[in-house]
């Protein structure tokens, strides 16, 4: 066996081990510093870093090692393929199902588009299209404005953005034109919050005010309602 090959033979099994030595630390990091066993939400914004996944996952007590996720992640080649979405995760799993989890962000969670200029009634029936839920369903948490369905008081203690709206209004204008992702299995209320949360973290109260109403001119224009008498129960 000539010189060359012996060093490429010790070069392969060199690199072999130490790939055998690392996988076997990625398995025992997961192992240690784990939260209490359960599902946990975990969410992956679009066009968020390895580094800030993996900073966030330690965070939420999922992996033990943040270095050893972005090794794992670079050493599998999926840097490129960890999906914005919305994620069940447990503490109990391996480095190696996480990444394979946060690969495959359709298979739990479902992309829903909230266009500018569509109201509650547009928005619940899209959303029951999609089916997700009957849009009566919807109209429990956030009222409408053909009904007298009372909208879910709890959201006015818990949002700034909601100071001021009536307490029997619906939450017409309040729920942010974007694009989410939500779980397949979501709630109204899920989807509701996660409006209003997105909705609280951009605009200020002010903001708002204008927002609403220009919202409610388009309504009352494509619509041909009085807004103001129409939310008022």
């Amino acid at each position: 066996m000539s010189p060359l090959n012996k060093k490429i033979i010790i070069i392969v099994l060199a690199i072999g081990f130490i790939g055998l030595f690392l996988l076997g630390i990625f398995y025992y990091q997961t192992a240690i510093r784990r939260g209490e066993p359960g599902e946990v939400s975990f969410v992956i914004e679009k066009g968020e870093s390895v580094k800030t996944i993996s900073q966030n996952l330690f965070d939420k007590e999922l992996i033990g090692s943040k270095k050893f996720f972005e090794l794992f992640v670079w050493w599998s080649d999926k840097q490129t393929k960890l999906q914005a979405g919305e994620y069940l995760l447990n503490p109990g799993e391996t480095i190696s199902q996480i990444v394979d989890k946060l690969g495959n962000a359709k298979a739990s969670t479902i992309e829903i588009k909230i266009k500018e200029g569509q109201d509650i009634e547009d928005i619940a029936s899209n959303l029951e299209v999609q089916g997700l839920f009957a849009k009566n369903d919807f109209y429990k948490e956030t009222g409408n404005l053909f009904s007298k369905v009372s909208v879910n008081q709890e959201y006015a203690g818990k949002y700034g953005i909601l100071a001021d709206k009536p307490q029997n209004s619906s939450l017409e204008g309040y729920l942010f034109p974007d694009t989410y992702q939500v779980y397949k299995n979501a709630t109204p209320k899920d989807v509701v919050e996660k409006m209003l949360k997105n909705l609280d973290a951009k605009f200020s109260v002010d903001l708002l005010r204008e927002y609403k109403k220009k919202h409610e001119a388009w309504v009352k224009d494509n619509l041909s309602i009085d807004f103001d008498t129409s939310t008022s129960r």
